[in-house]
């Protein structure tokens, strides 16, 4: 009797699932990455809580995005703390995005954040030598350090950032911190362009237009304004907009132009979206009614 009671305990013992492998756990997270939330996240939630640092990280990006969790900020920071301290690179990088800008519920934490982008950095994140280079550019820490900031964002164009490009070719057209320098800010916008950078791509754009850091080459511009565009920039599409209306050539349109001003304007936050009012309207005033309806439905045709 005292036997048959023990293999009844036994039978009714739950049967745990087993370990989750690397290999799933990476299957997982290329799943999640693709917008597969619901199937990865039953793989790789598993594996978080059995103390693996991907599941861990994806987990905690998870719930920072709201993307197959509800958005928790204090989860968020919790899962992506613990995948952190494990040395993931990548945790680290999403957790001084977290404590960087803060949110409801999560009090903002400049200091935190640069220790954490300190130690992504040293995992070879480029995105947290993009993130180190912003603050020291901006102060956040102190004193504005655009001369530390321009080596720091150099290092991340050289791992592949093509944003880092554009701060880096934003900071020698200024000359902040750095000699000014209009032919290498062009250089450093081409390359970002290359990588398929739409804001490189307008910035560029704008130089072969006004002659900045090189030669002036209209046809140059406009390619790469409808480069731009096509890849979403809508401050591309408003300076196109105003070249179409008063750059002499076979693109003058006034419809298209003003078209693109309102697909910009679409797409924009309300801070951008006021920003392009001035030049819109510009663009506006040189239109008849029937342009403006006329670049109304090309407008929505976008």
């Amino acid at each position: 009797m005292r036997r048959a009671l023990i293999l009844g305990l036994v039978a009714l013992w739950p049967v745990l699932p087993a370990a989750q492998t690397a290999e799933e756990v990476a299957q997982a997270r290329a799943a999640y990455e693709v917008g597969t939330f619901d199937a990865a996240l039953g793989v790789l939630e598993p594996a978080a809580r059995g103390g693996d640092p991907v599941g861990q990280y994806v987990l905690g990006l998870a719930y920072a995005t709201g993307q197959g969790k509800p958005a928790e900020p204090r989860l968020a920071t919790e899962w992506l703390g613990k995948a952190a301290e494990a040395g993931l690179g990548a945790a680290q990088h999403q957790l001084g995005l977290l404590l960087l800008q803060g949110h409801e519920g999560l009090e903002a934490n400049p200091e935190a954040a640069a220790r954490w982008f300190d130690a992504a950095m040293k995992q070879g994140d480029s995105g947290a030598f993009f993130m180190r280079a912003g603050m020291m550019r901006d102060g956040m820490l102190g004193d504005a350090d655009p001369a530390g900031a321009a080596a720091l964002f150099g290092v991340a164009l050289e791992m592949g950032s093509a944003p880092a490009g554009v701060a880096l070719g934003d900071i020698y057209r200024k000359g902040l911190g750095v000699p000014k320098d209009e032919a290498r800010a062009r250089d450093l916008f081409t390359r970002s362009a290359a990588m398929g950078y739409g804001p490189a791509m307008g910035n560029l754009a704008l130089m072969h237009e006004v002659g900045m850091g090189g030669p002036k080459d209209p046809m140059a511009a406009f390619a790469l304004y409808q480069e731009a565009v096509a890849l979403g920039d809508a401050n591309a599409a408003v300076n196109l907009a105003w070249f179409m209306v008063q750059q002499p050539g076979y693109w003058q349109n006034n419809s298209l132009a003003y078209a693109y001003c309102l697909w910009a304007e679409s797409i924009a936050d309300a801070d951008q979206a006021a920003g392009f009012k001035a030049t819109c309207g510009q663009v506006r005033e040189r239109l008849t009614e029937n342009e403006v309806e006329l670049a109304q439905e090309l407008a929505a045709a976008f």
